[in-house]
């Protein structure tokens, strides 16, 4: 089995952000989550990269098109993966945590 090393997001964070995210009145994520949201994973994404990992973020399969669109803009590197797009020979091992206090 091969060892995927992911960057997760903090539950009551990620449970947040897909609330906001599948709001009937749209994406209404408040500005300072996201700031917060960008911030965190792009220090986490460069974390990662310089122990030699991939930057990846797992996150609910339903964000993970918000998600990806939301970060692109801040951290381009980053890949957004949802949890059924880990291939079955894979097993993940979290990294770093977004939105944990640190």
């Amino acid at each position: 089995t091969k060892e995927l090393e992911v960057i997760a997001m903090e539950p009551e964070l990620e449970r947040m952000v897909t609330q906001a995210l599948n709001s009937p009145h749209g994406a209404a994520l408040d500005p300072g989550v996201a700031d917060t949201l960008s911030k965190s994973a792009a220090q986490s994404a460069k974390r990662q990269e310089d122990l030699g990992h991939p930057a990846c973020l797992l996150v609910p399969d339903m964000i993970r098109a918000p998600m990806a669109r939301l970060l692109k803009r801040a951290v381009p590197r980053l890949k957004v993966l949802s949890h059924s797009e880990i291939p079955e020979t894979h097993s993940i091992r979290i990294g770093s945590i977004i939105g944990a206090a640190t």
